[in-house]
């Protein structure tokens, strides 16, 4: 994360399968962005890409 920060990262658009460590994982380091760069979790890959040119 530190890297993706030091880049210049403003969203983040995460991709997981519900109810796996990975989704808990991914919650966790929503929660540890938080005011950094705007994260959101995703269960479905076309809802994510959405949100990310919604940001356009």
């Amino acid at each position: 994360m530190p890297q993706a920060i030091k880049a210049g990262l403003r969203y983040f658009a995460h991709v997981v399968t519900p109810n796996t460590l990975a989704e808990m994982s991914a919650k966790d380091m929503h929660r540890n962005a938080a005011g950094i760069f705007e994260m959101r979790v995703f269960s479905d890959l076309r809802e994510a890409r959405a949100w990310l040119i919604e940001l356009e």
